[in-house]
């Protein structure tokens, strides 16, 4: 790839923007690939683009034809179209597919009474048509984003929280009036998001709500991971989303300082979620600078696993009970049976308990198989849960896969001896029936509840301990075992 067009559109589209969002826009428009591909994608982008724009006026140059291409260039500086000239001179620069050439090049190949610093004003000119071009592609990108994560919002207030939850939601609220920083903390797929979207909902009418996504990607109910094409993945892409919708800008570009400066100036209350802070590079970085902002600016984050914060609370959401379980179904089978053929759904206890005992009470594993109910018989669906099929494998994988890899030897010893007992909740004394001794147990049981592959209850005196029921079933399809094979075969930890 010619690294100098992407550093020149860049250097074009700050001077325009004046905003240093270029590198969002860069990561958008090619959608997570590797840092090759990456830049092989954002050049490939430029060029088509240059390429339809030349097709106006001519076909763009393929080499073949050498001069009556050189000739059609030419044509363009004697009509003086200037259009033409910006797109012939950008293109024969940095696009041509078999040789890009200098401006000095050029300048004798249009003709001897051609000035060179003519083909670099041409060419400026066409970079900045290109910015443009760019600037717009950025934008359609944020509008996307913004119209998946509104999409995601009403698919989750499509199902109300239950008054349980209306509650729940109401002390989250009091906690924020005196921890300025408040952590929704569990396993993924739990429902730490749609949590944070009723909090949303519910302070919308007197506070200024604003929602920044950290995560790549999500997993739709049919078992699809989708590409969140505008996610923030450090604390300086962080910042920059959360100045931009306080509805700041600038003539200049400003740093990270200066944006923070006018962010705490911004004198009304505000709430905002950062959704997904395990996925943000730096999260101890933003931590700390959010810290210094004043205490009417507050913030939620959604997180598989929250950072020590001296200054903020932590609240650990565990799966859902039997009641509320059965309503997320029932609202995941009227939502899918809009797209598919309509089934009576009438189950009985012992049924539900089935569910239960299969999945337990993860919502994102309940609005699956919610869905696939409106398509398949329940027993289908269960024995889909446990083979596992493509759609749960693609849900053990989101759920799961990270957090089974960061466990060591004696904590996936302990997670296997869970899943072979009867599903009961076991005593540290019952435990220590394993090869391992007390202080090594301690630790292996610190690192899987960190991880939220393990639920304590109990009493101070003496704690239990039990899997998830969705941890049951997912230690059973084997899949552990892939995720350890996977691991030992590269020597490094993989993400599914």
């Amino acid at each position: 790839m010619d690294t100098q067009v992407l550093a020149c559109a860049l250097r074009c589209y700050r001077h325009r923007r004046a905003l240093p969002s270029s590198v969002h826009a860069l990561r958008c428009l090619s959608e997570y690939n590797g840092t090759h591909a990456r830049s092989n994608a954002f050049f490939h982008l430029l060029s088509d683009h240059a390429r339809r724009m030349l097709s106006q006026w001519q076909t763009p140059p393929s080499g073949d034809q050498p001069e009556e291409e050189l000739a059609a260039l030419r044509a363009a500086f004697t009509v003086n179209n200037l259009a033409y000239q910006q797109w012939g001179i950008l293109f024969w620069r940095y696009f041509h597919p078999q040789r890009p050439i200098s401006v000095s090049a050029l300048a004798k190949l249009i003709g001897d009474d051609c000035d060179p610093m003519l083909i670099r004003q041409r060419l400026w000119e066409g970079l900045g048509l290109l910015a443009e071009f760019l600037e717009e592609s950025e934008q359609n990108a944020l509008r996307q984003q913004q119209q998946i994560h509104q999409r995601r919002v009403r698919q989750r207030l499509q199902s109300r929280p239950t008054q349980a939850q209306q509650q729940s939601i109401e002390r989250l609220y009091d906690m924020l009036q005196d921890a300025p920083r408040l952590y929704l903390e569990g396993l993924g797929g739990i429902g730490t998001s749609s949590f944070a979207s009723y909090l949303c909902e519910h302070l919308k009418q007197t506070h200024h709500t604003i929602w920044i996504n950290a995560q790549p990607h999500w997993l739709d109910p049919y078992g699809r991971l989708r590409v969140l094409p505008y996610a923030a993945h450090s604390a300086a892409e962080v910042i920059d989303q959360l100045w931009q919708q306080l509805g700041f800008s600038a003539a200049e570009p400003l740093s990270m300082a200066q944006q923070l400066v006018q962010i705490g100036a911004f004198a009304d209350s505000y709430i905002v979620v950062i959704d997904g802070l395990d996925q943000v590079r730096d999260p101890h970085t933003l931590i700390e600078l959010l810290s210094d902002l004043p205490r009417h600016c507050r913030f939620v984050f959604t997180t598989r696993r929250a950072p020590y914060d001296e200054g903020g609370s932590v609240i650990r959401l565990s799966e859902l009970p039997f009641e509320q379980s059965k309503h997320i179904v029932r609202a995941a089978v009227r939502r899918a049976a809009k797209h598919s053929r309509q089934r009576t759904f009438d189950l009985s206890d012992e049924q539900w308990e089935g569910i239960y005992s299969t999945v337990g009470g993860v919502p994102l594993a309940l609005n699956m198989l919610g869905y696939m109910l409106a398509e398949f018989d329940l027993a289908h669906v269960l024995e889909a849960a446990r083979l596992p099929c493509e759609r749960f494998t693609a849900l053990y994988d989101y759920i799961y896969s990270d957090a089974w890899q960061q466990l060591s030897e004696n904590g996936r010893d302990l997670m296997r001896f869970l899943a072979s007992a009867p599903k009961q909740a076991a005593t540290f004394n019952q435990l220590l029936k394993r090869d391992l001794s007390p202080v090594e147990l301690k630790a292996a049981i610190r690192e899987a509840n960190a991880l939220h592959l393990l639920e304590i209850g109990g009493t101070p005196e003496q704690a239990t301990y039990r899997l998830l029921s969705l941890t049951y079933t997912f230690i059973g399809t084997g899949l552990p075992d892939r995720y350890q094979a996977d691991t030992l075969e590269d020597g490094s930890v993989t993400t599914h």
